[in-house]
């Protein structure tokens, strides 16, 4: 997943007169009940007047949380203010059936994804590719 910091870096900068690093967070609702993510946590050494990054790209466990917000916090540790919150589009499932699975050629074969679902969203088109 790739974090945009572009408004995290003012942030950052107004905030602290060094900054040591992000944590990220992650919750269920878009408001409320963020929790730090264990071991998401980008460190910079020496701490940085200023940091220059166009974003955070972090591997992150896997996970139905769907908000993420980052933080800046200083050399002793204290947060600055919690970024904008970034929204994670999950993939969908795809599931497809073959009506029908055999016969003589030239087969005609219709195919159904209508089984197919998004966690997140409604699913907008079909792409097939054989």
């Amino acid at each position: 997943m790739v974090i945009e910091i572009g408004d995290i870096q003012p942030l950052a900068r107004n905030f602290f007169s060094k900054v040591a690093g992000y944590a990220i967070f992650h919750s269920t609702s878009r408001d409320t009940g963020f929790e730090e993510i264990s071991g998401a946590r980008i460190a910079f050494s020496p701490p940085a007047e200023e940091v220059r990054l166009r974003f955070i790209n972090i591997p992150l466990p896997e996970s139905t949380r769907k908000y993420f917000r980052v933080r800046p916090f200083d050399p002793q540790g204290n947060f600055g203010d919690f970024s904008n919150p970034v929204e994670k589009n999950f993939a969908p499932t795809a599931s497809i059936s073959a009506n029908p699975t055999t016969g003589r050629a030239p087969l005609t074969v219709n195919f159904d994804a209508s089984a197919s679902n998004d966690s997140d969203g409604a699913i907008f088109g079909y792409e097939r590719d054989f």
